[in-house]
């Protein structure tokens, strides 16, 4: 009877840990948002080792005569060997409302403390921001 009790127990404490680690988010991709046309970032971080790694410098914004958002930035490694990485953007009209695109993530690879300049261009001159998602990539070969 006690053999049962222990067995019961050590199945419901299984049980339990598997809860505990399938209900566990691992965020894996870090966030850079703009607030508009400032050249300032708002940074959310789930991953610290691509913020060791990776570095968002230099966001520059325009609108062309057709009133489509321009945005360009740099990516600088900081680190010595390669990084293999995906990133994707969502754009946010005025009122923060998401706009509807085809968003894909794109493989991106950088060499020891490069750097590589990215332009995205708003899908609807109704963009007034953007989300810029950065994770690993395993799948980069």
């Amino acid at each position: 009877m006690g053999n049962t009790k222990l067995q019961s127990s050590l199945i419901l404490l299984a049980a339990l840990a598997a809860a505990a680690c399938a209900s566990r988010k691992v965020d894996t991709e870090n966030t850079y948002r703009s607030g508009g046309e400032a050249t300032v970032l708002e940074e959310e971080i789930g991953s610290s080792l691509l913020e060791r790694q990776l570095e968002i410098r230099a966001p520059l914004h325009k609108r062309d005569d057709a009133g489509f958002l321009s945005c360009q930035f740099e990516l600088h490694n900081k680190q010595k060997s390669q990084i293999e990485m995906e990133w994707t953007v969502s754009w946010f009209d005025e009122s923060g409302m998401k706009i509807d695109t085809n968003e894909h993530w794109r493989p991106q690879v950088l060499g020891g403390m490069a750097f590589e300049t990215l332009k995205i261009v708003a899908p609807t001159p109704a963009a007034a921001r953007w989300k810029l998602k950065v994770r690993e990539s395993s799948a980069i070969q």
